[in-house]
């Protein structure tokens, strides 16, 4: 659309847009979902990477890019944006198709709640995963640019909402983690509270002691 194309050349914000995130609902903005306004960068809590099987990608030598598959990975990548912005992350969104043998994106999943972990136990704020998206996606193929009506397997459930294999193990990821990871960490839960804040609430909660 001309709003689409507009946005994308110019990687602007509708003022309809900018007055949103210059509300007080801006509070709750990524770095990632703000990075096209660098005023708006003050309101950030978050960044939110995601990650897909197609991020990564080669540049060769006359400047065109081809898809280079997992070379760095999640945590990687994640680590170089927490030691840029300093804040808590998210990994807000990821998916793979499921093929025919019905386990691939099982083993996606699993790789990349590990990425999850190893980003935590490195030291790194990170506050949620997320699969996207909870039922199949339709024309995902061609990132919703052309009409196919073609189903992409790539949710938690289908189109009949039928619990796919890779929800299976969503479903029991939730259940297996809920009762350690907010013993473990400071994040992955909510309300977050970063390490500086807790160590200034514990300040003022000795003082007051006094």
């Amino acid at each position: 659309t001309p709003t689409n194309s507009r946005s994308a050349g110019t990687r602007a914000m509708t003022p309809m847009e900018f007055a949103w995130r210059n509300s007080s609902d801006a509070s709750k903005a990524s770095v990632s979902s703000i990075a096209t306004c660098p005023k708006l960068y003050a309101f950030a809590k978050y960044t939110s990477p995601d990650y897909y099987v197609t991020n990564e990608h080669r540049v060769c030598p006359d400047g065109t890019t081809n898809p280079a598959g997992e070379v760095f990975g999640y945590n990687e990548i994640t680590r170089h944006y927490y030691d840029r912005y300093l804040l808590p992350v998210m990994h807000t969104e990821t998916n793979f198709l499921e093929g025919p043998r019905g386990d691939e994106a099982i083993l996606w999943l699993w790789k990349e709640w590990a990425n999850v972990l190893r980003v935590r136990n490195n030291g790194v704020p990170i506050i949620g995963f997320t699969w996207y998206s909870l039922t199949d996606q339709v024309d995902w193929d061609t990132a919703l640019r052309e009409n196919n009506g073609r189903v992409n397997p790539v949710g938690l459930f289908d189109l009949d909402r039928k619990i796919r294999p890779v929800g299976k193990l969503y479903k029991r990821l939730i259940h297996d983690w809920r009762r350690v990871l907010p013993t473990q960490s400071v994040c992955l839960r909510v309300p977050l509270d970063l390490p500086s804040e807790q160590e200034e609430k514990r300040a003022r909660r000795a003082n007051a002691a006094i």
